[in-house]
């Protein structure tokens, strides 16, 4: 019994620490995406930068907490499908809006863009961590 909850740790801690990266990486290069024009960021970025830097924190632990709630954590990814796909879609969902409004309502409006290129992201990022498994096997 330890062994097997010792076990299931040490697989979803991969998938985790991967989901930390997606959904962080995915609103940073939305922003990096949203200001940098003509082969240089325009001014805007400071402000936003320090936006995102301030929600980052809580914004991961939400994610966390949203994932496991939508059983993002008691997969077994190899064999993934609609139903897995159906969970995907819906925790990005929740989590997209977690972030529209957590920015709105505590730290500062972000451009519109921002936020569409991030959910976008994120949903890809977090899809591809857990279908990767069916394509590389």
């Amino acid at each position: 019994m330890m062994e097997n909850i010792k076990k299931r740790l040490r697989s979803d801690l991969w998938i985790v620490l991967l989901d930390i990266i997606a959904v962080n990486g995915a609103y940073l290069l939305a922003l990096l995406i949203r200001f940098y024009v003509h082969f240089r960021f325009t001014s805007g970025i400071g402000d936003f930068r320090e936006y995102y830097l301030q929600f980052t924190p809580y914004y991961t632990v939400l994610c966390l907490i949203v994932f496991y709630a939508c059983g993002l954590y008691n997969g077994m990814w190899r064999y993934a499908g609609l139903d897995d796909m159906n969970r995907i879609i819906v925790a990005n969902a929740i989590t997209a809006a977690i972030h529209v409004f957590g920015t709105k309502w505590f730290v500062h409006s972000m451009p519109t863009s921002y936020y569409l290129i991030g959910a976008f992201l994120q949903f890809l990022m977090t899809a591809m961590i857990r279908f990767a498994y069916r394509f590389l096997h």
